[in-house]
């Protein structure tokens, strides 16, 4: 099993080359690109949207029952012009504190950490898959222990982001509805409205699932590289219509991990759902 702890990449390779050169050998193959992690993704699309859910169905609960109630008794009585809004944050207060306990650190943070572990084994076998074509020898891997640290920052972050998609949901509801009875709009048309919201935040829901998991899977990878002492990198794109402009241009370059190009490295780049990967050169593992 590979597993390097050293803080000296020349150390790291020499390592690398004397388990690898005791290994079976078999031919050596064009290194295969990383596979797309589409499920990882959309398994986490569904555990984030399952929290959003959650917030819909207060909403449709507490808030959409009372909203033709809501939108007249502020037309028709002008000494209680005021009794709409108030019952709408009176609604929203409730909701907020229904929907607490479902967004505990806690309960966050496990989504998160299920998230890490199925992108951790994912990247690791894809690795060991390239390993293999690109030296011939097959050999499991033993993660460095930066790895952890990475996901446990993953959880952190994420922790946040989970948070951050049904607290906006509920506060651009709040706005509409008390909009909408400020300028007497019908209350179907509120309706309408609020339901659209919703599906912004499930479209935000699914971009965060498919940007975190492509930036957590990107810094693995930097990581495990590193850990083997490889240098450099080919930046890779998936080669379909969506690949931007920016990113084409970098497609089959050669890049140091210790000198990036200003957009960054595959997977943590500026441009958000970066989808590209870094290709492993194994060459230095390779030399005599």
């Amino acid at each position: 099993m590979l597993q390097f702890f050293s803080n000296d990449p020349a150390e790291r390779r020499k390592l690398a080359r004397s388990i690898l050169s005791r290994q079976p050998r078999s031919r050596r193959r064009k290194v295969p690109r990383q596979a797309k992690p589409t499920a990882l993704e959309l398994n986490y699309y569904a555990a984030i949207r399952g929290v959003l859910q959650r917030a819909k169905a207060l909403v449709d609960r507490y808030l959409m029952p009372r909203l033709r109630e809501l939108t007249i008794s502020s037309k028709i009585d002008a000494l209680r012009a005021d009794a709409g809004p108030r019952d709408v944050l009176r609604i929203m207060t409730l909701v907020n504190g229904e929907f607490r306990p479902d967004v505990t650190d806690t309960r966050l943070e496990a989504i998160a950490n299920r998230q890490s572990a199925s992108v951790t084994e994912f990247g690791r076998n894809q690795f060991e898959k390239q390993l293999k074509a690109g030296t011939g020898a097959s050999v499991p891997l033993q993660d460095p222990p930066s790895i952890l640290r990475i996901n446990e920052a993953f959880a952190a972050e994420n922790d946040a982001y989970i948070k951050s998609i049904p607290q906006r949901y509920f506060d651009e509801v709040q706005k509409l509805v008390l909009s909408g009875i400020s300028n007497q709009t019908r209350w179907e048309e509120i309706a309408k409205q609020v339901e659209s919201r919703y599906g912004v935040a499930e479209s935000s829901a699914k971009l965060i699932a498919r940007d975190q998991t492509q930036r957590l899977l990107g810094a693995q990878t930097r990581v495990r590289q590193s850990a083997l002492g490889l240098e450099a990198f080919i930046w890779r794109t998936v080669g379909d219509e969506r690949v931007g402009e920016d990113h084409a241009a970098l497609d089959g370059n050669r890049y140091r991990w210790d000198d990036l190009p200003e957009e960054g490295f595959p997977g943590n780049t500026t441009r958000p759902n970066c989808r590209c990967t870094a290709e492993p050169d194994f060459s230095p593992l390779l030399d005599e």
